[in-house]
């Protein structure tokens, strides 16, 4: 995948989404924690630090990260009924993390 082109021509690599491995899982919660703190959604002493950094560990949802140039820089996870805390019954999901 290709983003913008420059006035030289040249097309840089752009960020690309993909499903996320796991042995990335550990660092996509890092990422996770960093950036809701950054934030300010996260205070130091917040319990829900420990749930956030193991969304998607335990197989359940599915976690895709963003990757620009070798490097994660984003993600979001899709979790579906059952799993989850907004959802209410079959057919449903919801967008996490």
């Amino acid at each position: 995948m290709t983003r913008n082109a420059r006035a030289t021509g040249l097309v840089e690599p752009g960020v690309i989404v993909r499903d996320a491995r796991p042995d990335e899982l550990a660092g996509i919660g890092d990422l996770r924690v960093a950036a809701y703190r950054a934030d300010g959604f996260l205070p130091a002493d917040s319990g829900y630090a420990a749930t956030l950094h193991a969304l998607g560990a335990d197989g359940q949802g599915e976690v895709l990260a963003a990757v620009d140039d070798g490097q994660i820089v984003g993600t979001i996870m899709l979790q579906a009924w059952p799993s989850g805390e907004m959802v209410q019954g079959a057919g449903e999901a919801e967008v996490r993390a």
